[in-house]
């Protein structure tokens, strides 16, 4: 087990058997003549006698020099039990490395280096629990309960970590699993509270929710969310790392009502991938808990984006009292390019009734600006052949036109005209803004200054319109120089 570190002054290597040197030593001698020459032979013999000594002595010798007596029992045990051949394949020493005692250890093994390498890293530092600091706040309590390495927070909890904000009356984190469970908490009004999840500046609004803070996988009940200018809800949502969304009984609408909608497209099963596309299973139409079978789908395929893109817009739907229920304001949106759109809706009423309109904008960064629309109403109120009965059409022209200073410092161009039919307020209108407004103004105006003279010009054409009597009023332009 321990090689032997011989001083530097002897070179001579040591004889494993003293009895091989003996018979060497005699085979020398067996020339002579044992017969002839008695008194050489007791020469050899004494000879040979004194060489074993010698030897013997020698080998004590080394063996006392390899092992100093200061050595613990422990290494005095391995050594007396070790055989000779054993003791030959020791390993060289390390002169770097010595024990206790001062002696040189043997050169270290792969296998002690593995050793040492695997306790080495038993002793590193372990990981911490996360890779960032939980901070938050809290009304009420928060209790920590070191055996269950668990912590409950209660009241208006508030909690952040890296990207992620948790807002509930009730949450639970426990440590070991790097869970987090929270629920919203029913006040003494029978109100409830729900949870609000955000991540990456995505917000959700849910029942109950289990969330893993390393993997970033959640479990939610009746989530709420805002994706493009509808909403989603799901009874059982799934949310994924790369922040997929896997919902079971979902619905989209664009009602803000999202408690209980209005109307709704209902889905059995929905994979919704943030800010590209929603990709449906079997849906159809419910209106005021009333499903319509035959305005379903197989399966459906909506992209999502987060700029401008063309597409169709859903329509709205409800009742008016002279015209019966409606689904209007919808069609279809023009996305040409960054400088212009376009949209079509249109609009039926199940007494008759029925409207169109298309509106524009248009933009030139650093010169103008402005929108168009037109929109025309077939408007048929009360039943045919009663007094009461009214078929008439109305329409409405708006236009708005604005120029950057920058663009062209010495002259300005602006124009704001509403022109509509005399009875589009009272039957065409659909906001009541519109039908509590009898007066309407039209005005188009342009000047021009020529720099470096007294000359100017300015020009304005105005239009007023009274829709309660019907009157009309229009100025001829006004020149002033």
């Amino acid at each position: 087990m321990f090689a032997t570190n011989r001083p530097s002054g002897t070179d001579r290597p040591v004889p494993s058997f003293a009895e091989d040197q003996v018979a060497d030593s005699s085979a020398d001698t067996s020339v002579r003549n044992p017969k002839t020459d008695r008194r050489g032979k007791s020469t050899e013999t004494r000879n040979a006698k004194k060489n074993t000594e010698r030897l013997t002595k020698e080998k004590k010798r080394n063996e006392r020099q390899a092992v100093s007596p200061a050595k613990s029992t422990a290494v005095i045990d391995s050594l007396l039990t070790t055989d000779e051949s054993s003791r030959e394949k020791t390993l060289p020493a390390d002169s770097s490395r010595r024990d206790s005692s001062g002696l040189p250890l043997p050169a270290a093994t792969p296998d002690s280096i593995a050793r040492d390498s695997s306790a080495a890293d038993s002793l590193r530092k372990p990981s911490s629990f996360l890779d960032d600091i939980i901070s938050g706040s809290n009304t009420d309590s928060l209790v920590y309960k070191v055996k269950e390495k668990t912590v409950y927070i209660y009241r208006e909890g508030d909690i952040n970590y890296q990207t992620m904000n948790m807002k509930a009356d009730f949450m639970r984190i426990e440590m070991d699993t790097k869970q987090l469970y929270a629920y919203g908490i029913t006040d003494s009004l029978g109100n409830k509270s729900r949870p609000e999840f955000t991540d990456d500046g995505k917000p959700y609004t849910m029942d109950t929710i289990s969330y893993n803070i390393d993997t970033k996988k959640a479990k939610i009940k009746g989530i709420a969310t805002q994706e493009g200018e509808g909403f989603l809800i799901g009874n059982d949502v799934k949310r994924l790392p790369d922040n997929t969304i896997n919902i079971r009984s979902g619905k989209y609408t664009t009602c803000d009502q999202t408690d209980h909608p209005h109307f709704y497209l209902s889905m059995q099963k929905a994979k919704v991938i943030p800010g590209k596309k929603v990709v449906t299973g079997p849906a159809y139409l419910i209106m005021e808990d009333v499903p319509i079978y035959f305005l379903g789908i197989p399966e459906g395929f909506f992209p999502m984006t987060s700029g401008r893109s063309s597409g169709f817009i859903v329509p709205s739907y409800g009742e008016e009292y002279v015209k019966g229920f409606f689904l209007r304001d919808g069609g279809y949106y023009f996305a040409f390019n960054d400088y212009m759109d376009m949209t079509l809706l249109g609009g039926i009423y199940t007494l008759g009734s029925w409207e169109a309109s298309v509106s524009s904008r248009y933009l030139k960064r650093y010169k103008y600006q402005g929108n168009l629309s037109a929109r025309y109403s077939k408007d048929i109120i009360g039943e045919k052949g009663s007094e009461d009965y009214m078929n008439t059409g109305s329409f409405q022209i708006t236009w708005t036109h604005t120029q950057d200073p920058k663009f062209r410092p010495n002259s300005t161009f602006s124009a704001s005209v509403n022109l509509s039919s005399s009875g589009y307020a009272k039957y065409g209108s659909t906001t009541m803004q519109d039908y509590l407004n009898t007066q309407t103004n039209s005005s188009i105006s342009y000047s021009k200054t020529w720099v470096g003279t007294p000359f100017s010009l300015s020009t304005n054409l105005q239009h007023s319109q009274n829709s309660s009597d019907t009157t009309v009023s229009l100025s001829l332009p006004n020149v002033v120089i």
